[in-house]
């Protein structure tokens, strides 16, 4: 899947070590994303379950040092294996969030792409040249939270 023309993408993978089903499970659920993303503050309602296709919710975010609220839509679902949601939020911000669920020899290879711009030209500009490394940064060590809430039994 090619990025967007004018989008920033991140993309980060990690070997959890769990069964698919129980990964996608747990990551679907926007509401425990603050557990192993300390991007996400607060969900709104309706994220305190996996989250299907035409499934909305809201999200209050503070990423590469900039603080938003974004207007989620899941777009696509295919249980186990991909799941992408959209969002539109403050200060112009544009974002596609896709998972995908590939078995592994220790468990599921888990992939997490973010697609991101902003339509407001002076943060759209900071991002490229220098919030991309932080939200890299934060991208990467969210995985690093998974394993070990995943580890931890991701308090079920």
């Amino acid at each position: 899947m090619p990025c967007p023309e004018g989008f920033i993408r991140i993309h980060s993978q990690a070997e959890i070590a769990c069964s698919p089903a129980e990964l996608f499970h747990y990551v679907t659920t926007p509401a425990r994303w603050k557990e192993w993303h300390h991007s996400s503050l607060r969900t709104g309602p309706g994220a305190e379950q996996p989250l299907g296709v035409g499934a909305r919710f809201e999200e209050d975010i503070r990423a590469g040092a900039v603080n938003a609220h974004l207007h989620w839509h899941v777009d696509h679902v295919q249980p186990e294996q991909c799941w992408i949601a959209r969002a539109d939020g403050t200060l112009g911000i544009e974002l596609t969030l896709r998972y995908d669920f590939t078995s592994a020899p220790n468990g599921v290879l888990f992939q997490r792409t973010l697609d991101y711009r902003s339509r407001h030209t002076l943060l759209h500009w900071l991002h490229r040249l220098v919030l991309r490394h932080k939200v890299e940064k934060e991208s990467a060590q969210a995985l690093r939270e998974l394993q070990k809430q995943v580890a931890q039994g991701m308090h079920r």
